[in-house]
């Protein structure tokens, strides 16, 4: 399975080490990331909520646009400064069809599995 990660230069680190078993591709600006899509197959892509400076909403919309047929993951692996903005925003788009799953991860101890169990359910060759 090929996955896109767009996520803040941060966290890429321990994506990368919870992934290892998966190709991956990494994206920490909205413009690469549209770069590695445009020109890449995917078979799903692990956007973090505060990617390049909070655009992830905007990627998934360009992604959506462009019909870039992608399963999306939406996470949160660091704090928000609003009150629960991810959960809202995470429903919002899971009920519209725009994303597969939404995970807060930020408290999460055993956030590995269930960002490996999201990644069987929504991938496309899972």
């Amino acid at each position: 399975m090929h996955i896109l990660i767009a996520e803040e230069l941060t966290t890429i680190p321990t994506l990368l080490d919870a992934l290892e078993s998966y190709e991956t591709a990494v994206a920490t600006t909205i413009k690469d990331a549209k770069a590695l899509l445009s020109d890449h197959a995917f078979d799903l892509a692990i956007v973090g909520f505060h990617f390049d400076e909070s655009r992830a909403i905007e990627l998934i919309s360009w992604m959506k646009s462009n019909a870039v047929n992608v399963p999306i993951i939406l996470v949160q692996m660091s704090p928000s400064d609003l009150e629960r903005p991810f959960d809202k925003t995470g429903a919002s788009l899971v009920k519209g069809g725009a994303i597969c799953r939404f995970l807060n991860l930020e408290r999460a101890p055993e956030w590995q599995e269930i960002l490996k169990a999201a990644i069987r359910e929504c991938g496309k060759h899972g």
